[in-house]
């Protein structure tokens, strides 16, 4: 009887002992997590190359085309700074026109003096020129800074008050003038050609050949 009792009880444990095997044998799936993916960061996007402006090249328009030696194309009565009153009959007769607003008190404005009264010098009679002094007060200061930067003798520049041209007028209108220097360049139909804000002498000749090479008669 123990005999059978003992059989028993290893054949039981021998059963546990196989079970467990088993248990430890049975694939236990692994435990999956859910990742969020990855968050991609978009490259910046790169600032806009400002490119320097270039001069407009284009031929003007069929109806912009320079007419030979023609009066200055907008009324006016001003005071020069010497004193004398003048028109715009006073300006002569020109294919081109240059208006040209500063002041006194502005360093470009006088650092490009010299480089002005050779554009009048270069160009002759082809070009009239028109000079807006802004501080018309101090004609004394102005009359000394054109004879210390080569306008003596030259005729064909003359120089008024600014304030003499209201806002309505055509040339203010023209001219806009939010900067000191301002420059425009006008046909004797008084179309505006050229709009330049700032000193530029380096371009004011390249701004009037660029108009001569397409004046036809």
């Amino acid at each position: 009887m123990k005999k059978i009792l003992k059989l028993r009880y290893i054949t039981l444990i021998l059963i546990l002992m196989i079970f467990s095997l088993v248990a430890c044998n049975s694939e236990i799936p692994a435990e999956t997590t859910s990742e969020p993916p990855p968050v991609v960061t978009p490259d910046p996007t790169p600032e806009p190359t400002v490119e320097p402006e270039l001069i407009d090249e284009t031929p003007p328009p069929d109806d912009i085309i320079l007419k030979s030696g023609r009066p200055f194309p907008f009324s006016f009565t001003a005071e020069d700074i010497y004193g004398n009153t003048v028109t715009e009959a006073s300006l002569g007769e020109h294919e081109l026109f240059f208006v040209h607003y500063w002041a006194t008190w502005c360093g470009p404005c006088i650092a490009e003096m010299p480089d002005l009264a050779q554009l009048e010098k270069d160009y002759g009679d082809r070009v009239g020129f028109l000079v807006l002094l802004g501080d018309f007060d101090n004609k004394s200061g102005a009359i000394d800074i054109y004879n210390n930067h080569g306008f003596p003798d030259i005729e064909n520049s003359i120089t008024v008050c600014g304030t003499t041209f209201d806002d309505q007028h055509e040339i203010m209108k023209m001219m806009n003038i939010m900067y000191i220097p301002t420059t425009i360049i006008i046909d004797a139909d008084g179309n505006m050609l050229e709009h330049l804000i700032g000193s530029q002498f380096e371009n004011y000749a390249k701004y009037l050949d660029l108009h001569f090479q397409y004046y036809a008669d």
